[in-house]
């Protein structure tokens, strides 16, 4: 597991984005709990949600993450059930009006074979007339096409030891595999460095359409921004509304 996915980490990148919230307090209210999160994390999302009165369900494959929202949950008594797991094979033995999948995780997904083995068990989980909403990147050219050797400011925070820390990211792009690696270097104010990869599965609009379609699944509404404009070739965003045929 690399350093990427260490909960405090992962928390310094994103500590301060909120873009999403909204948007998701909006799917909660339109389609009612209990809700399953798929790739929880250290539980920005479902924390929020939870705090409103929301039963959450969350999900999540890596111990270091799950050990910092196990903390939050129980700090302020909300009603969140974590499960460690895997989101390509899961068996709850419950079903969900609203099933989301936040914040590009699909894009961990690395092939076809992972994201139909998520569909499916997707799919044993939603309630009748349920929904299964995510979001993801709309792959930006201009990023895939960088040198990969050209370093680009990524985010600055304080860890928890008081530290500030500094993050620069470079990306190399196989258009073979569709997979973007992204290389993220820290540099700590006591003068450590280190660095580490992410891989990033890259959907295009037109092939996952026809992936969910193939797949058994209708696609309900795409939009392009957590504001609700429609998709367009310019959208920063992939939001799709989908439920199994």
């Amino acid at each position: 597991m690399g350093k990427n996915y260490d909960g405090a980490i992962y928390d310094g990148r994103f500590q301060d984005y909120d873009a999403d919230l909204g948007f998701w307090r909006e799917q909660a209210q339109r389609f009612g709990d209990p809700i399953l999160e798929l790739a929880f994390g250290t539980g920005r999302v479902g924390l929020a949600l939870a705090r409103e009165g929301y039963s959450i369900f969350g999900l999540e494959l890596r111990e270091t993450m799950l050990k910092r929202a196990r903390k939050r949950v129980e700090e302020e008594n909300l009603d969140i059930n974590l499960v460690q797991g895997d989101m390509r094979g899961f068996n709850l033995g419950k079903k969900f009006p609203l099933i989301i999948l936040p914040f590009n995780s699909l894009a961990h997904l690395l092939s076809y074979e992972d994201l139909g083995k998520m569909l499916q068990s997707v799919a044993a989980h939603l309630a009748p007339r349920g929904r299964f909403v995510f979001d993801y990147l709309n792959p930006s050219l201009k990023i895939l096409s960088r040198d990969p050797e050209d370093w680009y400011p990524s985010a600055e925070y304080t860890d928890d030891q008081g530290q500030k820390v500094v993050v620069k990211e470079k990306t190399c792009y196989d258009s073979a595999s569709q997979i973007n690696r992204v290389t993220l270097h820290y540099s700590c104010d006591d003068g450590q460095e280190f660095e580490d990869d992410i891989l990033m599965r890259m959907y295009y609009p037109q092939e996952l359409k026809a992936l969910l379609d193939c797949s058994g699944w209708e696609i309900e509404d795409r939009l392009g921004d957590f504001s609700g404009s429609k998709f367009s070739s310019e959208s920063p965003k992939q939001i799709v509304f989908c439920f199994p045929r």
